[in-house]
């Protein structure tokens, strides 16, 4: 076979195999959750390391691709405690009111999502990256908040009660109408009780 119908015929997979990629959302980056609200499904390309976000793992090209997934959110149906730790939590429509008492979830980073009326009770939260997110009137009694980076969340209403926020950078940038502080680890270490009821004043580590 001559060296220019070699070089057709390796054009022509080429140009099949990335037509099928290009044609099943090509990302660099998931940016929309394939399958349901609770998984993504992609396929990692093994020869260029990048994702592209498919309805499943069966939809990945065998010796192409590797099929991966990972969970948004508490699977639908099921019963809490919501084990979640390193997840990225982006804009989940799952969570707001729920009950996630003893929720795990250390290190997750959570974007411009809705904690709203959700019970939090008692959850393991230390080490979260926490943007642009709506905790108001949620009930964070007991939750462990330390070493966290908040970015302007909505902590209206929120019950701190004997929560401990230890180390916490960027509280000072939070909403916080009506928080209630009650034996609250304040981000400087101190207790709000200590403080008149409050950790106002004491938002730096």
């Amino acid at each position: 076979m001559s060296e220019t119908r070699r070089t057709a015929i390796w054009l022509s997979i080429a140009t099949l195999v990335f037509g099928i990629i290009l044609g099943s959302r090509f990302l660099f980056l998931p940016a929309t959750a394939g399958g349901s609200v609770e998984n993504i499904h992609a396929c990692k390309i093994l020869s260029i390391s990048m994702l592209r976000i498919v309805d499943g793992p069966n939809d990945c090209i065998e010796t192409v691709e590797e099929p991966i997934s990972w969970r948004t959110g508490p699977e639908a149906g099921t019963e809490f405690p919501f084990h979640c730790p390193g997840c990225i939590l982006y804009r989940d429509p799952t969570l707001a009111g729920r009950d996630l008492t003893n929720a795990f979830l250390r290190s997750t980073t959570i974007n411009e999502t809705s904690f709203a009326n959700t019970t939090l009770t008692n959850a393991i939260m230390a080490g979260n990256a926490i943007t642009n997110s709506d905790f108001t009137e949620a009930n964070l009694t007991g939750v462990d908040l330390t070493g966290s980076l908040f970015t302007s969340p909505d902590f209206t209403g929120v019950n701190l009660t004997n929560a401990d926020l230890e180390g916490a950078a960027g509280f000072s940038s939070a909403t916080r109408t009506s928080i209630i502080w009650n034996n609250t680890i304040c981000p400087d270490g101190t207790n709000s009780d200590s403080n008149g009821n409050t950790c106002e004043g004491h938002l730096t580590p």
